[in-house]
This record gives structure tokens, C-alpha cells and sequence, in this order.
């Protein structure tokens, strides 16, 4: 037996229809828990050691964090005390829930589960669990998904995270992942059914009023005081690696890996990555990035832009004839009103709908190994730009040539195609790659400088390139093919 609640703001309308329509779609059975806000926190009792979350978390809990934890952990107790359900399915009042979701809930091969989660940020090392179906299976994680936003708990779930959430040291969805620490098996639902997006746009009728948080830890601290955080993260890091390598047997699957003559790795957060690809170059630009797409009507021969504005770069760069991406980029500003700032700057598109505003630290990077024996990095792992001028995407493109060149060359000659490609490959593009990257660096800095001088030089240099035909071509060129050396 088993209830599903929904945590909702009362006074957050838009939001409750916005479940409840989801909900009448898929013929979900639910009853709303009324969220507890930092307005009536006073209310409730909860430990909350600001000196221990600057320990371990490198910064005091906001009080919408604790207010989002407190009201998790009343409907924990509230399941302890219900006589008439053994398992409590909770969601977050902003979560999209996929029309097949209710044969999920409903399904024996989630009993004797005490957490089981439906979405998640990221795919944590896992075991298969049990197929489910066709198109789903469940797996059991090393760790959580940063996710709190659907999942269902049994009673003895909820006990024992209780009990180990009596002092809020991290936000609730971080504590909940601990399970090397709390001793409840994560298990999960993949491909995810239900997902959860950050709106940070406060006119978005689903806006997250948590906000966005800028820094990972908090100014003004002394050495001891970072250390001490640097060291207890090191040490959770090592628990990771240890649930990875011995009770997840990782080794198994690395050696199995050998059986393959070239593996292309894409992907960021996975347990090669942080293995094999971790040493890089990199640099944080103590910014971030907001993203929206615009759909508009059709366009014909849609080209890029830059508006450089007086606190970032506002950049519309085109997906299609009737879409274009938006990434506007600043330093530690909260709230920004995007929308706003593109129809402020719009000059050319009929825009017919703004999409979901969200955002992400801006960074920049560039490995110093490309490979590790058969495995090529490839992507975002390989390098990432400031997106100043759009060009993350074109160099991966011409990695993408160049490898297809490499690879074409091998098979005309009756080569093998094996690891050796992976040297070539570094050979031929990371000193190509690395003089692009530290264009794009330049041009920020240059931009940066430019601010702070409270000049326009580089707004007049760009616009002295657009009307110089040949300046204009070869930027171009360097665009399309970078440099060719």
C-alpha cells in the first residue's frame, strides 16, 4: 500500500496546476503537502550547525534549502506514522512526469525497495537491478543523482534517514545520495521517468526560488577553514572510489574494455573520465552562464550575433530556420530577467516563445592527454570554451573531420584501425586546439579590460571587422576551419 504526495507553496498556484494537470493526464492519485517556507521555518524543529555545513559544505545552508529539507523529512515522519501505507511516492511540485510513469508506480518489481529514485542530475557507477520492461530497467547506484525532486521510500527508508538528516549539514537531496554513509541502498529508475529543471528566471510562472548558487564555497575564509572542507570532500571522494572499484568491480569492466580497438569517450561525469581524464588545463571564469532557446518564425539565412553589454556578452546563435539558442554570460548576478534583456536587444526575430531559462558555471579547459591506451576523449572532455563566441561547437566538428580523415586514410591503406589512431589523433589537433581556446580567452580578456577601462574599443573593433571585407572573411575562415598549422 502505498500514497503519493506532491510538496507545493500554497500560495504557488501556477505550480499546483501545473502537477495537477500532469496528474488528471496519466490518472496519478495524489493529495498536496503543504511546503514549509523560510517565513514559517520558526515552526518546525531542526538542527541546522552552520559551522559544521561551512566544515563540510563550504558554506551555511540557505533558508530555502533548509525549509526544502525540513519539508521532505515532515513527510518522512508523517509515513512513520501512517498506519495505512507502507511506501510514501514524493515529488517536487516543478517535475515533469512522463505519460508511462503510472504503470512504473504501480509495478511488483519495486517491492523490498527502500529508495528508489525517478530522476536524477546524473548517472552515478550502477549495478542492473532487474529489467522492468522493454524500455526500463532498475539499477542500484554507488551513490545518488543529486536529485530529489520523484522518488518513492518505505518506512524503513525513512527511519534511517531520519535519523542520519537530524543535523542538516547538506542540502536534502545531497544527503540523501550519502548512502555509503546512511546505509540506504539507492536504487533507481533508467532511462528516468520523471525529470526536474531549474527556472531562474523570476518571471517564469515555475521559477526556483532557491536560486542559483554562484560559488562553491564561501568568501572570506581563512586556510585552515578551506583546507579542513578540501580534506572531508578528498575523504567522501575516496569512499566513491572505493564503492567503485571494489563493490561496483569497475576492474571487471575496464578490462573488459580491452576487447574494443577504439573506444570514443563523450562523456563528462563517468568513471573514466574522472580516471583517465582528469589532468587538464583549466580555468574558471568566476561567471555564469544563462541559456534560453527562442522559437521564432522562419528566418531565412540566420547567422550568429554578439551583443556585448555592459555587464556580459549576449549571444544569439541559430539551431534551425525557427530556433535559436541564447547564452547570456556574467559575473555573480543573480535573477536575471532574460527575457527582458532579449526582447531589449532583439532585432530580427518574430519571436513566438521563449523557452526554460537555465544556467551553468562557465569554464574552460583543455586536457593534456587526449588518450588513455584505447580510450579517446573526445567533446567536452577534450576541451571546453568560454561561449563568448559560439566556437565550442565548431572545434568539436573538426575534430570530428579530422578523425573521420584519419580513420578514412587507415581503411584506404589496409590498416587496422586500433589505439594508434588515439596518438595520431592528439598529434594532429591538440597544439591547433589549445592556440584556439587561448584565442577565445583573449578576446574575453580583452573584453574584460575593456569594461573596466569604461571604453568601447573592442565594440568598434568588431564593428571595423564586419565592414572589412577581407578581416571579415578570414575570421570567418578561422571560424569554419580554425588554424591550420
Amino acid at each position: 500500500m502505498f500514497k503519493s504526495w506532491v510538496i507545493n507553496v500554497k500560495t504557488s498556484k501556477v505550480k499546483r496546476d501545473f502537477f495537477s494537470n500532469q496528474a488528471k493526464n496519466i490518472n496519478l492519485n495524489f493529495k498536496y503537502f503543504t511546503a514549509i517556507t523560510p517565513k514559517n521555518l520558526h515552526l518546525h524543529k531542526f538542527i541546522s550547525d552552520k559551522e559544521l555545513q561551512r566544515k563540510f559544505f563550504a558554506r551555511p545552508l540557505l533558508d530555502t534549502e533548509i525549509a526544502c529539507a525540513v519539508s521532505h523529512r515532515a513527510l518522512w515522519a508523517q509515513l512513520l506514522n501512517d498506519n495505512k501505507a507502507e511506501y510514501y511516492f514524493i515529488f517536487e511540485d516543478d517535475t515533469f512526469i512522463n505519460d508511462d510513469f503510472i504503470n512504473i508506480m504501480n509495478s511488483k518489481s519495486l517491492q523490498k525497495i527502500d529508495l528508489i529514485k525517478f530522476s536524477g542530475i546524473k548517472t552515478p557507477p550502477h549495478k542492473n537491478y532487474a529489467k522492468f520492461n522493454d524500455k526500463y530497467k532498475i539499477v542500484k547506484f554507488a551513490y545518488g543523482p543529486l536529485d530529489a525532486a520523484a522518488y518513492r521510500i518505505s518506512k524503513n527508508g525513512a527511519k534511517k534517514l531520519l535519523s542520519y538528516t537530524d543535523n542538516l549539514i547538506y542540502p536534502i537531496d545531497v544527503m540523501m545520495d550519502r548512502s555509503y554513509e546512511h546505509g540506504v541502498p539507492i536504487h533507481a529508475i533508467l532511462p528516468y521517468p520523471c525529470k526536474t529543471e531549474w527556472h531562474f528566471d523570476p518571471e517564469d510562472p515555475l521559477y526556483t526560488d532557491i536560486g542559483p548558487r554562484e560559488f562553491k564555497y564561501e568568501f572570506n575564509r581563512g586556510f585552515v577553514s578551506k583546507f579542513s572542507t578540501r580534506y572531508n570532500r578528498l575523504l567522501t571522494s575516496l569512499k566513491k572510489e572505493k564503492l567503485c572499484k571494489f563493490k561496483y568491480n569497475f576492474n571487471y569492466q575496464i578490462s573488459n574494455l580491452k576487447k574494443y580497438k577504439l573506444i570514443i569517450n563523450c562523456e563528462n561525469d563517468n568513471y573514466f573520465s574522472k580516471k583517465f581524464f582528469a589532468r587538464s588545463l583549466k580555468k574558471k571564469y568566476d561567471s555564469l552562464a544563462y541559456t534560453t532557446i527562442l522559437k521564432h518564425k522562419k528566418i531565412q539565412n540566420n547567422t550568429a550575433s554578439q551583443i556585448f553589454t555592459k555587464n556580459g556578452p549576449l549571444a544569439f546563435l541559430p539551431l534551425s530556420e525557427i530556433e535559436t539558442s541564447i547564452v547570456y554570460s556574467i559575473k555573480g548576478k543573480k535573477n536575471i530577467n532574460l527575457k527582458e534583456l532579449i526582447k531589449k536587444y532583439n532585432t530580427k526575430y518574430s519571436i513566438t516563445n521563449f523557452g526554460i531559462c537555465n544556467f551553468f558555471e562557465l569554464k574552460a579547459s583543455n586536457l593534456r592527454t587526449y588518450y588513455h591506451k584505447n580510450i579517446l576523449a573526445f567533446g567536452d572532455v577534450l576541451h571546453r570554451l568560454h561561449p563568448l563566441a559560439g566556437q565550442g561547437f565548431n572545434m568539436t566538428l573538426r575534430d570530428i573531420r579530422d578523425l573521420g580523415n584519419l580513420i578514412e586514410l587507415k581503411l584506404k591503406n589496409g590498416l587496422e584501425i586500433d589505439n594508434s589512431i588515439c596518438e595520431e589523433f592528439q598529434n594532429m589537433t591538440k597544439h591547433k586546439n589549445y592556440l584556439f581556446s587561448s584565442g577565445i580567452d583573449f578576446v574575453y580578456e580583452f573584453f574584460n579590460f575593456e569594461s573596466k577601462m569604461n571604453n568601447n574599443i573592442l565594440s568598434k573593433s568588431v564593428r571595423f571587422i564586419g565592414r572589412n571585407k577581407f578581416l571579415n572573411r578570414s575570421f570567418k575562415n578561422i571560424a569554419n576551419r580554425g588554424f591550420e598549422i
